[in-house]
């Protein structure tokens, strides 16, 4: 989960600034919807640097291991 305002930050295709002006189509939360999940089994905020992919890969194993216990 990131918001849009930090996607358009770490543009570095330009694909979310050409989206915005009209000359890139076919981008997921500018002119493609892109919902939510309504109950999602796993949320990863990638909106800070300072959590970082270590933190996020902990995270991700973590969910993991609870999965395989059930």
């Amino acid at each position: 989960k990131v918001p849009m305002e930090e996607l358009i930050r770490r543009d570095q295709k330009g694909l979310y600034s050409g989206a915005l002006r009209g000359s890139v189509h076919n981008v997921a939360g500018v002119d493609l919807p892109f919902p939510d999940p309504q109950t999602p089994d796993l949320v990863l905020d990638n909106s800070c640097a300072m959590e970082g992919v270590p933190a996020l890969a902990k995270k991700v194993l973590k969910f993991i291991g609870s999965q395989a216990s059930e």
